[in-house]
């Protein structure tokens, strides 16, 4: 990158408007933020299924959208915010935060309490589920902040 700035003329340029004070907030910030959404990611893979893990890290396309809004103002359609939901709704049914009976209505019969009493161990929430979900997050939150530095929207 370097070496093409220095071809082109607009190394001096690069040098001169450089700063610490925009390179934080342009590099070190989201790098930092990707960082630690690495290591939380990590120890979710280790600690989630497969499935569960590739459910709840799409969640990174409800943070980006989220984080967009929060960071640059920037609106999603009706239909986008229809298949956010959507996806967000994929990922609590998939955790068995909502029940798929209830949504569907289909079945009026009841069943056995044991039946729908999940087991959720702490381990799995707190060295799994929230890992990824800081995970999509930092990645929305890291993603937004890197655009608008880029776009260079104030």
């Amino acid at each position: 990158a370097g070496s093409m700035l220095l071809m082109s003329g607009g190394g001096k340029a690069a040098i001169q408007s450089w700063s610490v004070t925009s390179w934080i907030s342009v590099a070190l910030v989201p790098a930092g933020l990707y960082c630690i959404q690495n290591l939380s990611a990590l120890l979710a893979c280790q600690n989630l299924d497969a499935v569960t893990y590739n459910v709840l890290n799409q969640t990174k396309t409800l943070s980006a959208a989220l984080c967009c809004y929060l960071v640059m103002g920037r609106k999603q359609s009706k239909m986008q915010i229809v298949a956010l939901l959507l996806l967000l709704l994929s990922a609590l049914v998939l955790e068995k935060i909502v029940n798929l009976d209830f949504l569907l209505s289909a079945s009026s019969e009841e069943e056995d309490a044991s039946d729908k009493t999940v087991e959720v161990s702490s381990k799995h929430l707190t060295h799994g589920v929230a890992p990824v979900l800081l995970a999509s997050f930092l990645s929305g939150l890291a993603g937004a902040l890197s655009q608008k530095n880029l776009q260079g929207s104030n």
